[in-house]
């Protein structure tokens, strides 16, 4: 495990988390487990304003820390990311859009065609982040000087301020808000050296403290004054000063340290769960409420739960059956097919 990434590996876990977390309480509502009180309400519109973003951010430190800055290796990674983001994304997409076209009002259902649900409007599957993910890596030049990293992340700046007045459409919308976090992200990576020997350790740890209960208070202080938290120059800054507070605090606590075998084995499993999460959580509600059983919190517990278990048990027998983690890591099971076909060929 590489120490240098074991921050950005645990910020993926906690926005899956928080990813998790809402979807289950959207489906709970939806389902009329729950009614939306304030507080849910809150909570929700208060971690849409930095789960997401924190994986594009931890995107774009991936990126800019992958070193492909020439033309033709930035048309060969759009190839790449074509395949290692396509096939997920349509085969997960399109097994969403069929368990929620037969299953109805137990999941966060919508009538739309399986076409207009993987291209137009692929903000109402969680894979929309694969999809805005991709045209950003075909957009986005891996620029290695923090002066032109600067200068990108000011103008996506202004796109993520402006793109209400100007966004026709999810694409254009998503690319220009989520683009920042992107850019900020290669930011980050940039500058990172400077962040271990400023402000890491301690003064990192309680730093990310203060700014994470500075978002929490400002942000439920907003909301109870009647504030929308949902787009605009104060949701943006709300976002910045928690995933800056999470950046610190898991960069302080990443410091000198090796992951430990649980970390491990959530670090590999982040993505699957990413995956396969709302798909089982849905089926896991339908289950419960085919039972009777209608307590939120074991809505909630089991949901949660059982959600990461099976993800992870199914990435862990695809892995083991080799070519059925085709949708989930292709360009792996196209490495051990050429492998294997190279030794046979030797042998």
């Amino acid at each position: 495990m590489k120490k240098k990434n074991l921050c950005i590996d645990y910020l993926k876990i906690i926005a899956c988390f928080f990813v998790l977390t809402g979807h289950i309480l959207q489906g709970m509502i939806k389902s009329g487990l729950i009614i939306q009180s304030a507080q849910i309400k809150w909570f929700l519109d208060s971690i849409y304003l930095f789960h997401v973003q924190l994986f594009f951010l931890c995107s774009g430190y991936l990126y800019s820390l992958s070193g492909q800055t020439r033309t033709k290796k930035h048309l060969k990674n759009i190839i790449y990311k074509a395949v290692s983001l396509g096939i997920p994304y349509f085969f997960f997409a399109t097994l969403s859009w069929i368990l929620r076209h037969f299953a109805g009002g137990s999941v966060n259902s919508e009538n739309i065609s399986l076409p207009e649900f993987l291209f137009v409007s692929p903000v109402t599957a969680p894979y929309w982040y694969l999809y805005t993910l991709f045209i950003l890596f075909i957009l986005i030049p891996n620029i290695k000087k923090r002066t032109g990293i600067a200068a990108l992340a000011a103008v996506f700046l202004v796109l993520h301020i402006f793109s209400s007045s100007f966004a026709f459409s999810f694409v254009t919308l998503s690319v220009s808000q989520y683009g920042f976090w992107f850019v900020l992200g290669m930011l980050a990576c940039s500058y990172e050296p400077l962040f271990k020997e400023k402000i890491s350790g301690l003064f990192g740890l309680i730093a990310g403290i203060i700014l994470l209960i500075l978002f929490t208070f400002a942000s439920f202080r907003l909301f109870a004054e009647g504030f929308v938290l949902a787009g605009g120059l104060i949701s943006l800054i709300l976002g910045i000063i928690a995933c800056t507070g999470f950046y610190l605090l898991f960069m302080a606590i990443c410091r000198n340290r090796e992951a430990g075998a649980l970390e491990k084995l959530l670090i590999k499993y982040t993505f699957p769960v990413y995956l396969m999460h709302t798909i089982f959580a849905a089926m896991i509600r339908m289950v419960l409420l085919k039972a009777g059983i209608l307590s939120p919190a074991l809505h909630m517990i089991c949901g949660m739960m059982l959600s990461v278990m099976l993800s992870t048990l199914c990435a862990w027998a695809a892995e083991k059956l080799i070519y059925p983690e085709f949708v989930i890591y292709p360009h792996k099971v196209i490495n051990r097919f050429r492998t294997s076909s190279s030794s046979s060929q030797a042998s």
